[in-house]
């Protein structure tokens, strides 16, 4: 069989390879200087600007999203720690009031059995009260 391939040399293989990673080459100089222009080309192009305008709106309206959501949490958290603290204060004010309703009961009781006046004579209610105390 005929070998119609043409090999390189290992030698120019080495020598392509460092000519191109060496930036003091001229060889190096022109691949910058080819892909800056290919560069600048593809700017110019119609669908590369509007691609690059797209993704400025869309990074624009995530970024609103974004602070929208993160306001949306900051109140949250701040609610939570709102009625935490007024949940801690209402505890102590029903059991406050509590007190309160419970002696003021009591000293009504007190007040309106200890009142002859008020006391029926036959009054299975009153009487089992007057047992208690």
């Amino acid at each position: 069989m005929i070998n119609i391939r043409k090999t390189a040399k290992p030698d120019q293989a080495k020598e392509a390879s460092a000519a191109k990673s060496n930036p003091e080459s001229k060889a190096y100089k022109w691949w910058i200087l080819g892909c800056l222009t290919m560069a600048l080309v593809a700017l110019k192009t119609y669908y590369v600007r509007e691609m690059i305008a797209a993704l400025v709106i869309f990074s624009a309206l995530f970024g609103i999203v974004a602070l929208v959501v993160l306001g949306f949490f900051a109140l949250d958290r701040v609610r939570q720690r709102t009625f935490a603290c007024a949940g801690a204060s209402a505890v102590w004010l029903v059991r406050r009031a509590a007190s309160s309703s419970a002696a003021i009961v009591e000293d009504f009781r007190k007040r309106r059995f200890n009142n002859l006046h008020s006391r029926t004579v036959d009054d299975p209610v009153m009487a089992a009260v007057e047992d208690i105390e």
